[in-house]
């Protein structure tokens, strides 16, 4: 059966590097958008443009042949998980959410700033905001935890972060394509001319 898979954790916990890993899934990333249409790591202002993409992105996907699905984003309210457990039955995939680690809270938040600086050097082109111990609290304690209710027809939870010290960058492993159908399909609009 096909699959949307939705990764759920704060900064730092380990989404991204667990996803890296899964060469056949086809991830849908706002990190990625915003890296590389508006070049930087978070920026406001950018925001709702990225929610936009973000959303017609994932639909197109989710129409498409892809296997699996993957939404890598912070996903930490029932709310936004919500729409995806929806969107999941609406295109009979089966949803599932992947909960990545929730403590040490400092190892986390220390990653998370160790990977703001490993994108500064490693990506000239791209500004990197500050994040602030206070903005990560402030995620903290916003987080309500992956319930059975939500709809989810299978709730995993990764047990191990990764290391903070001596964090070394796996090779990345190539992504498989995503392969439009072969019909006709009209562009969506995401900006008023």
């Amino acid at each position: 059966m096909r699959q949307l898979v939705v990764l759920v954790g704060l900064p730092g916990s380990g989404k991204t590097a667990f996803q890296e890993k899964k060469s056949d899934w086809v991830v849908v990333s706002k990190d990625v958008i915003r890296q590389q249409v508006f070049g930087c790591s978070y920026e406001p202002a950018f925001e709702s443009a990225v929610d936009r993409i973000f959303s017609a992105t994932l639909i197109e996907t989710m129409e498409s042949t892809a296997d699996v699905v993957c939404v890598d984003d912070l996903n930490l309210l029932r709310k936004e998980r919500r729409s995806y457990v929806d969107l999941g039955h609406m295109t009979r995939r089966e949803t599932i959410a992947i909960v990545m680690p929730y403590a040490p809270i400092d190892d986390i938040f220390q990653l998370a700033q160790h990977q703001l600086r490993e994108l500064e050097d490693g990506a000239q082109r791209i500004r990197v905001s500050t994040f602030p111990r206070d903005r990560f609290d402030a995620m903290l304690r916003c987080y309500e935890a992956v319930q059975s209710e939500e709809g989810f027809s299978t709730i995993l939870r990764e047990e191990n972060l990764p290391l903070v010290s001596g964090i070394t960058k796996p090779e990345a492993v190539p992504r498989r394509e995503m392969r439009r159908r072969e019909e006709k399909q009209n562009p969506i609009p995401l900006f008023a001319a």
